[in-house]
């Protein structure tokens, strides 16, 4: 089975199926949209655990302060979860919150990893967060890509010189 996995949400409105890669690239970065999918996002190397929570000043224990998105009104725990890299996934765990941990609406139980997909929602409490791995192009995909950009491009050009050499032969045969 291919790190593009079909998965499936079962909510009360029906099913939701989600698509997002468990694999993230050479580099361990995300991007973490706090609030909404628009949100500038925060940009995280996940080099090493990274706990999330509320501190009120430089908590040592808390790599990513989530107070200033009124974490304590929505019921952010100090130590709330944690984002670790297990091989090349994001594992999710819930520190024994007092609110719970959710990921894509699904309540973690206290101290269980589950595996963190590009473009997931993650809620802590009340507080909603998507998590999205930072893409990585290699050369050869660059590359690749240019080719069939220009591939298109000329296409698109002999399309419009052929349509114009019709519409000058209908023109011509009207005359």
């Amino acid at each position: 089975m291919d790190d593009l996995t079909r998965r499936m949400h079962i909510t009360s409105k029906g099913h939701k199926v989600k698509w997002g890669t468990a694999s993230l690239g050479s580099e361990p970065i995300l991007m973490i949209h706090v609030g909404s999918l628009t949100a500038e996002p925060i940009q995280v190397n996940l080099s090493h655990e990274l706990i999330l929570g509320r501190a009120e000043a430089n908590d040592p224990d808390v790599d990513i302060n989530l107070a200033v998105y009124e974490a304590a009104q929505k019921g952010v725990s100090r130590r709330h979860a944690s984002l670790e890299k297990v091989t090349k996934n994001v594992m999710l765990i819930d520190l024994n919150s007092t609110n719970g941990t959710f990921l894509n609406e699904q309540r973690i139980f206290p101290n269980q990893r589950r595996v963190v997909r590009d473009g997931d929602e993650i809620r802590l409490g009340r507080l909603v967060m998507y998590i999205f791995y930072e893409k990585q192009v290699s050369k050869f995909e660059d590359a690749r890509y240019e080719a069939i950009k220009r591939y298109i491009e000329d296409a698109d050009s002999r399309a419009e010189e052929t349509s114009e050499d019709h519409s000058q032969t209908n023109v011509d045969s009207l005359s």
